[in-house]
């Protein structure tokens, strides 16, 4: 967080700032130490330029700026009750945090994040990315990108989209940075919420016998529901990996509808006749 241009009578270096939400007066209201610093700025260069620590990480909206010179003897500027003259409002442009949303498996997701009403979000664009880590500060500190959101980062305001998820089920975190950025791996992301994908783990490993009833149980994930389906994919067996979703294959591979679900602690169980076992190759 930093500004330039306060603007008063007798200005000096080494005047300090704080910024506060706009709940009490100057003197009286907790500092805002989500936007660095403990809410206290650097020590000014020129009375009107401010620089605060190290990065600004809390909702958008408007804050209190409250003001206070160092006087030796008298106050060095470092509690709340020194900052008793009010110079202002800063204007902080962001997203509400703690944001918790939910996406399908398969499916369009859509995630729409919340706004202060003081802002215009219509007019704030960004980049929203979903990863295992946000890197809040760092470039690319251990930040990992959640695979199957296509197009990686997506960019909006109000409402951010990717096409049909081929994510499997988990929980993760939303990262967001306003443009220009480069998603989860900038230093300004931060964690906004996390979002919910729910449909099945990755990695599961069933052996069935050609021209036999074949039985998958238990397939977990988050929130499954019976009716839903499996298909084999040509690829199995094969040196050329073809993602779901890109090898369709007959509809001779798909399972009948799942049951079960919610037996195995939300698994479910798939299973395929032994007319349609016998039109699978062994692989």
């Amino acid at each position: 967080l930093n500004f330039t241009g306060l603007e008063g009578v007798g200005l000096k270096g080494n005047d300090l700032l704080m910024v506060t939400p706009r709940t009490g007066a100057c003197g009286v209201a907790r500092p805002a130490a989500e936007l660095g610093g403990e809410g206290i700025s650097y020590a000014s260069s020129d009375g009107q330029s401010f620089l605060w620590p190290p990065y600004a990480r809390a909702p958008g909206g408007r804050y209190q700026v409250c003001w206070c010179r160092q006087l030796v003897g008298v106050t060095l500027c470092r509690n709340a009750t020194d900052f008793v003259v009010r110079a202002g409002e800063v204007v902080l442009n962001g997203p509400r945090l703690g944001l918790e949303r939910v996406c399908h498996s398969g499916e369009v997701c859509s995630v729409s994040l919340d706004w202060s009403p003081d802002l215009e979000p219509e007019n704030i664009f960004g980049l929203l990315s979903v990863a295992s880590t946000c890197s809040e500060g760092q470039w690319d500190l251990g930040t990992h990108m959640v695979e199957g959101f296509p197009g990686g980062p997506a960019f909006g305001s109000t409402i951010f989209e990717w096409p049909v998820l081929n994510a499997s089920a988990g929980v993760h975190k939303l990262c967001w940075c306003t443009t220009p950025c480069e998603g989860s791996t900038d230093r300004f992301a931060f964690e906004i919420g996390s979002i919910e994908v729910e449909g099945p783990y990755a990695d599961h490993l069933f052996s069935c016998l050609e021209g036999r009833v074949c039985t998958a149980a238990p397939l977990k994930g988050l929130r499954l529901r019976n009716g839903d389906r499996l298909r084999f994919s040509s690829s199995v067996g094969g040196e050329t990996h073809v993602p779901c979703g890109q090898d369709f294959g007959s509809v001779s591979r798909i399972s009948l509808p799942s049951e079960g679900c919610g037996l195995y602690l939300d698994g479910c169980t798939f299973s395929w006749s032994e007319e349609m076992m016998a039109s699978v190759a062994p692989g």
